[in-house]
């Protein structure tokens, strides 16, 4: 699997193509195209992995993949997705990002990696933290927990600037709807 497919199949919260998009190693027999398969051509040896029974591209390939059809915000949601969920590492997005060469979406793979970070739990903790960059803002911190003098934990906000002991929660409608 590849591209939006292969995100889908790691688990991550991308919009999803019609089609289902297979890759093969360069030299083997393509899928002939047919509705709703979109056949690929030019899988690296290294490039991919097994995933709950089936072959899929690794998720650093699948970030590359992802970078020429998605914006940065839902790219940067990808990676938050990837390294929150274990598949792979901001270092990881990053390397792979940088040893990319002329490939469409490597520029953007670069920019967006650089954005990716660890303890993110959602998608719009993602897009506040991109509005604050955006906004001419430091980036905050992500899943930083919170301890009082003692030692006890506190929280663990979506968001902190730490040296001003300031967080920032992101309540969705949920909270709003499952609230008693």
């Amino acid at each position: 699997m590849f591209g939006t497919t292969a995100a889908a199949w790691h688990g991550l919260p991308v919009p999803l193509d019609e089609a289902f998009h297979v890759i093969v190693p360069a030299g083997h027999i393509v899928p002939r195209r047919r509705a709703g398969l979109v056949p690929h051509e030019g899988l690296g040896e290294h490039e991919w992995c097994m995933q709950r029974g089936l072959r899929v591209t690794t998720p650093e390939r699948t970030w590359l993949d992802l970078a020429s059809v998605l914006d940065r915000t839902k790219l940067v949601i990808a990676g938050d997705a990837m390294v929150s969920g274990g598949l792979t590492t901001v270092e990881g997005l990053r390397v792979v990002s940088a040893a990319t060469r002329r490939r469409r979406g490597v520029v953007l793979s670069r920019e967006a990696a650089a954005l990716v970070r660890s303890g993110v739990d959602s998608p719009p903790e993602t897009i506040v933290r991109l509005i604050i960059v955006d906004g001419g803002l430091p980036c905050p911190q992500t899943g930083l927990d919170v301890y009082d003098e003692g030692g006890g934990w506190l929280a663990r906000p979506d968001l902190s600037y730490s040296v001003l002991k300031l967080a920032i929660q992101y309540e969705g409608d949920l909270h709003r709807t499952t609230m008693k």
